[in-house]
């Protein structure tokens, strides 16, 4: 099952990224060419594999789709941009605009560096329809999301998340098991307790330690690893309290239906490779097969580090990471519903 998931999850590229293109360059002459244009032609050369386009009116209308989500990056080409590329090459001290503007978001470090890395390569090919060296320039330094933000910026909810998931599994997984050992929930059986009052017992005590872990967690990616949190730091607590709470359920789920603790280590590969490879943690959900991302939401850390990365690099507010907070409120109430039906047929 590892080298199935891995094989999937690491055979793929980037691909299928939305970018909203504006092209507001107009033909020109050059030697036997009366309609040359470097904007449609850059267009035109931008990888139709990696990058979706997505048309704007103008720059605002492209930025605004990049601030909503809808688009990874907006490319903006300007207005005379093959006029004054001409000119440039006559006149070395022209001072026209001949430069490509890539407004990215730069959450997703792979993801933005692959496009602007796309959008160069476009700009190469379109020079070569002149025959010679044209002082163009890609300017990427205005990213619509984090502009100053670092490698661990984006690696670090990745890791928060799966240390949550992973850890808090543990924990509910083994201790309950150890109560069924030790005899803790027959005796429990035989009070007035139903199914869903020992499920959210349970649930609870977990969730206290589990809210513990969220809080030492944020802590140290703030202190230690001094890690930028652009949005409310109370809103990426709230993400990652939730997912601990989703998490803790799964585990009482997970549990119900072991006997031992050898029975309830043989369900963490299930746990772990789908949430490490599938989640966009260490490797962009767009990078995955496109017929596989579906498999991606059906993981509630994919809520969880996307929710993170837009609180922590995008500096949303609640607003705009509520789906990710009410699809993580989903995945722990169906869980706990899950273990409280597992609980009572197991008690049967």
């Amino acid at each position: 099952m590892a080298m199935f998931v891995f094989g999937l999850a690491f055979s793929g590229n980037v691909s299928d990224i939305p970018v909203a293109v504006v092209n507001h360059d107009s033909p020109a002459a050059f030697g036997n060419q009366t309609d040359l244009s470097l904007g449609a032609s850059i267009v035109e050369h931008l990888d139709p594999d990696l990058i979706r386009m997505v048309p704007a009116a103008d720059e605002a209308a492209a930025v605004a789709m990049v601030e909503r989500g809808e688009a990874r990056a907006a490319v903006i080409i300007p207005r005379d941009f093959t006029r004054d590329v001409i000119a440039s090459i006559f006149n070395a001290s022209f001072r026209g605009n001949t430069s490509v503007f890539v407004r990215l978001d730069r959450s997703n470090v792979n993801v933005a560096a692959d496009l602007e890395r796309a959008v160069a390569v476009a700009m190469q090919e379109a020079v070569k329809d002149l025959g010679r060296p044209a002082p163009i320039k890609l300017d990427d330094s205005q990213p619509i999301y984090g502009k100053d933000a670092k490698f661990a910026d984006f690696f670090i909810p990745g890791i928060m998340t799966f240390a949550v998931f992973l850890l808090t599994n543990l924990l509910t997984i083994t201790g309950f098991v150890q109560e069924r050992l030790a005899g803790t929930l027959d005796r429990l059986g035989a009070s007035p307790l139903t199914e869903g009052e020992l499920v959210l017992g349970y649930s609870l005590g977990y969730s206290l330690v589990a809210l513990l872990q969220s809080v030492i967690l944020i802590t140290v990616a703030v202190v230690v690893f001094q890690i930028t949190i652009v949005g409310p730091i109370a809103l990426a607590f709230l993400i990652v309290a939730l997912l601990a709470i989703a998490s803790q359920a799964l585990g009482i789920l997970l549990s119900a239906a072991a006997r031992t603790e050898a029975q309830a280590v043989q369900f963490l590969p299930f746990l772990v490779f789908p949430v490490f490879l599938l989640s966009g943690i260490f490797w962009p959900v767009e990078a995955i097969p496109v017929w596989l991302r579906p498999l991606s939401w059906a993981v509630p850390t994919t809520y969880a580090v996307e929710g993170l990365r837009s609180v922590m690099i995008r500096g949303w507010g609640l607003e705009r990471v509520a789906p990710f907070i009410l699809a993580l409120a989903l995945f722990g109430l169906v869980f706990l519903v899950l273990a409280r039906l597992s609980l009572k047929r197991s008690r049967r």
